[in-house]
């Protein structure tokens, strides 16, 4: 999902056009958005990006603030995977937008696997099962096996299954 919103809101072509690492605020401030002041969105930003420089997608530097003071800022920047995210303006390329799709619902499912996979150890002393964002890049037959593995590891007269979108 973080892959998804950088590329929808475009923000390897924000870093690009600005010709070099940017901070986060930089950032929120070329996000064309209908929302409320780019300060509701800093924070959500700053989850987004911290995860995909953990994937090595984006890069992030600390360098001293601009206003004289010792405060320390992430600057946020390309590298040769988010470079492929640039967006060149060809809206009319399908191929080029499905493979971009077909390799961010891939990243998605990849990822759902392993979440689903180091769980499933730990489930059994649960009393709940929280699956949020999951079961909708499933195909129904491995939605019923993983409701059914949440549901074997629950107390059947306490336990709950939470399902959220």
């Amino acid at each position: 999902m973080a892959l998804k919103c950088a590329v929808e809101l475009r923000i390897a072509d924000i870093i690009h056009s600005h010709g070099g690492p940017m901070t986060l605020s930089s950032i929120a401030s070329c996000i064309h958005s209908t929302s409320p002041p780019t300060t509701d969105i800093i924070p959500n930003l700053k989850r987004i990006m911290r995860f995909l420089v953990r994937r090595e997608i984006f890069t992030a530097h600390d360098h001293h603030s601009s206003t004289g003071s010792d405060d320390l800022e992430t600057l946020y920047g390309l590298n040769h995977l988010s470079r492929l995210l640039l967006y060149n303006g060809d809206t009319k390329n399908p191929e080029y937008k499905k493979l971009l799709n077909d390799g961010v619902a891939n990243m998605t499912k990849m990822a759902s696997k392993a979440i689903v996979s180091a769980e499933r150890d730990s489930m059994a002393s649960n009393h709940a099962a929280f699956l949020k964002s999951i079961l909708h890049d499933w195909g129904d037959d491995d939605c019923v096996k993983i409701l059914k593995k949440c549901r074997d590891a629950i107390p059947k007269k306490s336990g709950k299954v939470i399902v959220r979108g």
